[in-house]
């Protein structure tokens, strides 16, 4: 974890930043904005998206700079290949770097303490980079899929802003085809496919 003070210079400007937007209530469009724009800055990016695998899921952190503060993660799912259907109990945003990220939300009608779960999609939307497209949750309504479709455009790299470092937290995970739900413990970023 570095200190916001070693983050070189656009990635130290962004945070801070998007530190003024988070006090008190979180301006959620302002920081979708702001997310989207800097997600734009491909000439500085570029170097961050070298470093994860184009054949594989990929994700790690650039910046995280405490326990109670935003963190910013870069992550790449290949063609085709869709997260699990997820939370993340802290407010999150999403915008892509190159490429389409499909993005599916889902309302949990019914979650039982059996495991089972009644879920259905909210909204499907198609984020181009190319368009400055973000998209922003706050619990309980974060529940969401994201990855590439294949067909709908190229595999994106996104960022994912979250209000806090979401492994800090319990949170749940949804088979749909099964209809059912398990919690991630805390320090478990996914059981991805």
């Amino acid at each position: 974890m570095a200190t916001l003070a070693e983050l070189d210079s656009p990635l130290r400007s962004f945070m801070e930043s998007i530190f003024e937007l988070n006090s008190g209530k979180p301006d959620m469009d302002a920081i979708g904005r702001k997310l989207a724009a800097f997600a734009q800055d491909r000439d500085y990016l570029a170097h961050h998206m070298a470093k994860l695998p184009q054949d594989r899921f990929a994700g790690r952190d650039l910046a995280q700079t405490g326990p109670d503060v935003p963190t910013l993660l870069i992550v790449h799912r290949p063609e085709g290949v869709m997260s699990q259907v997820h939370s993340h109990n802290v407010w999150v945003a999403l915008a892509p770097i190159t490429g389409t990220e499909t993005h599916r939300q889902f309302d949990v009608l019914e979650r039982r303490d059996n495991g089972t779960a009644d879920v259905k999609l909210h909204e499907e939307r198609h984020l181009d980079a190319d368009s400055a497209d973000f998209v922003t949750m706050t619990p309980p309504n974060d529940v969401h899929e994201h990855g590439h479709v294949a067909g709908i455009g190229d595999a994106a790299y996104i960022l994912v802003l979250t209000a806090r470092p979401q492994v800090q937290f319990e949170r749940q995970q949804y088979d749909l085809a099964l209809g059912t739900w398990q919690t991630l413990k805390t320090g478990v970023m996914s059981l991805d496919r």
